[in-house]
């Protein structure tokens, strides 16, 4: 078995609306590690923890309705305790087309 590393992303870099006035904490933002099948969520207060082997990560952060953001060059190293910046996701602007409603007889 290897050694984990326990990489941990605190309270003070939540995962964040990006509404340019506040930074409220977005739960529930799925986060993935890029070409991996890891993946977690963040809490009610944007925080979000992951266990992993040491290496180098690319964080995948995905929400309905908000654009997906990627951080590279993630270097988790053994016995130590991992941060990264904030992240704030920005809304996304759908567009939907017409749609046509015909009854049937």
């Amino acid at each position: 078995m290897g050694l984990r590393a326990s990489t941990t992303f605190p309270l003070q870099y939540p995962v964040v609306l990006d509404n340019h006035q506040t930074d409220e904490p977005l739960a529930f933002v799925n986060i993935s590690l890029k070409k991996s099948s890891v993946q977690t969520s963040t809490n009610i207060d944007g925080a979000y923890a992951f266990e992993i082997n040491p290496g180098v990560y690319t964080l995948v952060f995905n929400f309905p309705g908000y654009e997906s953001i990627e951080t590279s060059n993630i270097i988790v190293k053994a016995g130590e305790i991992t941060s990264i910046k904030k992240i704030a996701l920005a809304a996304r602007e759908l567009v939907l087309s017409e749609a046509m409603v015909t009854p049937q007889k």
